[in-house]
C-alpha cells in the first residue's frame, strides 16, 4: 500500500511530495522525485493522529513524513483505525 504526504527534510522549511511503503517484514521505503531511503519501523516514530486529519512519521535523521491518509498509515502499520499510539513511540 503506498501512502501519499509530505517530507520535511529539516534542512529547510520546504516540502516535497513523497509516498512511503511499510512491507510485511517491518520496513519503511519513503521515497520521491530525487530521493529514497529505507529503514525498520522500529527506527521511526508516528505521531497519534493530530486533530484526526494527518500523522507524521519521524525518523532519526530528522527528517518528517506527513500524511492525510491516515486510515491507509493504521492499516500499513497494523492497528485499528484510530489508533493512538504506533510503533516505535512510547504510549
Amino acid at each position: 500500500m503506498i501512502i501519499h504526504g509530505d517530507l520535511f527534510e529539516g534542512l529547510s522549511s520546504g516540502r516535497v511530495p513523497a509516498a512511503l511503503e511499510i512491507d510485511r517484514l517491518g520496513n519503511v521505503r519513503l521515497y520521491g522525485a530525487e530521493f529514497e531511503r529505507t529503514l525498520h519501523v522500529s527506527l521511526v516514530e508516528v505521531s497519534p493522529r493530530i486533530h484526526s486529519r494527518f500523522r507524521a512519521v519521524y525518523f532519526p535523521d530528522g527528517a518528517t513524513f506527513e500524511t492525510t491518509e491516515t486510515d491507509e498509515l493504521d492499516a500499513a502499520l497494523g492497528l485499528p483505525p484510530s489508533a493512538a499510539v504506533a510503533p516505535g513511540r512510547p504510549g
